[in-house]
């Protein structure tokens, strides 16, 4: 399954769960819709997108969007699981392919060079990031929990976004701190 994939699918649907404004609930697809909308409006495949706007910027040389048959990733973990009271490797599903909610792969040291652009205008204009790490309130006023693209329930007092993300085998992480640039 690919982001091109998804949307078809989603375009195929006749309901939505809830009638807009009126609920929050986290949508992979709405992630791979948006970058079937990059694709488009850029002109490049989302991967290509990502690498020349995002990852070379930032000096991101060994992360990669990765595209079966296109892309190497050359030092990796692979995911494994519990089957059968044993390990066995289970890596990537039928919908690792989509990269509008995943696909990613990068070490620490590259993550955290994306995390620290976050702190300054280098990818986005301050005013956009900053609508980003905000709590959007349904229609009716009540919060969301969410901004676009990170949760915003603060930890022990601390403003903070975060965000997870799994797959077969993997399971990660991240919680960003704001106003202690952690």
């Amino acid at each position: 399954v690919h982001d091109a994939d998804a949307l078809t699918r989603m375009m195929a649907a006749d309901s939505t769960y809830f009638a807009p404004g009126t609920q929050f609930r986290y949508s992979n697809t709405g992630f791979a819709v948006l970058a079937e909308i990059v694709a488009r409006r850029s002109g490049k495949p989302f991967a290509a997108f990502l690498r020349e706007r995002v990852f070379v910027p930032l000096g991101m040389h060994k992360t990669v969007a990765f595209e079966d048959g296109k892309s190497t990733v050359a030092i990796r973990a692979f995911g494994h699981s519990m089957q059968d009271g044993a390990w066995a490797r289970t890596d990537q599903s039928n919908t690792s392919a989509v990269l509008g909610d995943g696909g990613i792969y990068t070490s620490v040291d590259e993550l955290y060079r994306w995390d620290q652009a976050l702190y300054t205008s280098e990818l986005l204009p301050q005013a956009t990031l900053a609508e980003a790490m905000a709590d959007h309130p349904l229609a009716d006023g009540r919060k969301s929990g969410y901004g676009y693209g990170w949760y915003t329930a603060g930890y022990r007092g601390l403003p903070r976004v975060w965000h997870t993300g799994s797959t077969r085998g993997f399971r990660n992480m991240i919680m960003r701190f704001p106003g202690q640039r952690a």
